[in-house]
């Protein structure tokens, strides 16, 4: 386990730990999962020692949750996506909010992603097969969550920069 990769060093000492059978479980800073094989490769790490090394990605952040208590379903301004927010009430003084939930990402990499990670390690390049294979990204969990009512749709929206989807978008 290792608190936090920041340097070549560190990055360095977790991929040998990994090529030789350890299980590494760390955090990098980055903006979603694919991010990280940019970063990695700009940390210096050789394409092959990513691929033989890495089979996982977890991106995540933490959003307010709407209070179930004082939820109430209000206009939504897209297509597809219901929209709530809490009105305020004693149980979550009168924030409309309780507690925080995570909205993630999870990747896999898979034969087809390592292998265009080798050809060319383009993120967009990588975030179509990622989506090909049914990746789901941290955006689209969070407006599945807004859609649940469990976090409002402006929370939802400002997770990342991902681009909306079209479809999503009220004429």
């Amino acid at each position: 386990m290792i608190g936090e990769i920041r340097d070549t060093e560190t990055v360095e000492l977790a991929i040998n730990a990994a090529q030789t059978g350890h299980l590494v479980i760390s955090t990098l800073h980055t903006s979603h999962s694919i991010g990280t094989i940019t970063r990695l490769l700009d940390m210096g790490i050789p394409d092959f020692q990513i691929i033989y090394s890495l089979r996982g990605i977890v991106a995540q952040k933490l959003i307010n949750m709407i209070c179930p208590h004082c939820k109430e379903e209000i206009e939504s301004l897209l297509n597809k996506v219901r929209s709530f927010i809490g009105k305020g009430c004693p149980k979550c003084f009168n924030t409309g909010f309780k507690e925080r939930i995570p909205v993630f990402e999870i990747l896999i990499l898979s034969d087809g992603f390592k292998r265009q990670i080798l050809e060319s390690p383009n993120e967009e390049e990588l975030s179509l097969i990622a989506a090909n294979e049914g990746f789901i990204t941290m955006k689209k969990d969070a407006l599945i969550k807004a859609n649940e009512g469990l976090i409002t749709l402006p929370s939802a929206l400002s997770v990342t920069d991902e681009p909306l989807h079209s479809s999503f978008i009220k004429e």
